[in-house]
């Protein structure tokens, strides 16, 4: 099914996420409710941050990305995604919707438990690597006013941006004719409103 290989854009997309996490943290992070749980104070800048605090922060970061994606929730989200797309994309009538989708999520489901069975060929790996963050080479980000509170809301809405695209897609049973699956190529291409803030007062964090 080379429909589901385009599934390999928004792997893509999450690796874009994830490097800009690593480079968001070094520019701060931390604090609220939409915080990445580093404990660092909210209401501090990002240019008097220690190199310690934005350690943490980054170290954080990674523990996010790891709690997201590196787990069978996002993988289950993702397959269902896939089916859905597969019978709305290749149905030839309503009715066949649900099998396909069906299918879809089956064929999903195999390759990521073994990428080597057969169909999966085209499939990309929807194993996400569980690498460290390398945060060993963090620095504090210059003229940046932005909150660590606002700046990790930042790193967590743009992380998130994948998942809620995905995430909005119905059950086998749900899909019909009307169905409107989220595209890929859309993904992170709007910057999220929790950034625009950061935009404006921390420059290098999206350098």
């Amino acid at each position: 099914m080379n429909t589901l290989g385009k599934i390999s854009c928004l792997m893509s997309l999450l690796s874009i996420s994830f490097v800009t996490a690593c480079k968001s943290d070094d520019d701060g992070g931390g604090g609220g409710g939409d915080s990445l749980g580093s404990g660092v104070d909210s209401d501090r800048a990002g240019e008097d941050l220690t190199e310690d605090e934005v350690k943490t922060i980054c170290e954080a970061t990674g523990d996010y990305v790891k709690e997201t994606y590196a787990s069978g929730k996002f993988a289950a989200a993702l397959c269902q995604y896939a089916g859905v797309r597969v019978a709305v994309e290749r149905a030839t009538s309503e009715d066949s919707m649900e099998s396909l989708c069906n299918a879809g999520v089956d064929l999903c489901n195999d390759c990521v438990d073994d990428p080597e069975t057969e169909g999966c060929e085209d499939f990309p790996d929807l194993t996400f690597a569980e690498e460290e963050i390398d945060c060993s080479d963090t620095s504090v980000p210059e003229d940046c006013s932005a909150t660590v509170g606002q700046l990790e809301a930042c790193v967590k809405a743009t992380l998130d941006q994948p998942i809620d695209a995905i995430s909005n897609v119905p059950s086998c049973s749900g899909v019909n004719e009307n169905t409107e699956v989220p595209s890929l190529d859309d993904i992170g291409e709007e910057m999220p409103a929790e950034c625009q803030v950061v935009e404006d007062n921390c420059p290098e964090f999206f350098e």
